[in-house]
């Protein structure tokens, strides 16, 4: 199987008290398809395998009492 890279960002701010932060992230930015696992079964030459996720993004919110 050959090689791949998958690309992944995080950032985000901070208040200056540590009360709360917002950050945005993306993993597999570039929308890679790919395998998790991939293996065949010595009993009957079938190829099972597991697909990775596609690209994914989101906000995370904190917050602190």
């Amino acid at each position: 199987m050959p090689g791949y890279a998958l690309v992944g960002l995080h950032g985000g701010v901070r208040s200056a008290d540590n009360r709360w932060d917002v950050s945005l992230w993306v993993r597999n930015l570039l929308d890679k398809d790919y395998y998790n696992t991939r293996s065949v079964s010595s009993a009957y030459g079938v190829v099972l395998a597991a697909l990775g996720d596609p690209r994914l993004f989101g906000v995370t919110l904190k917050g602190r009492i």
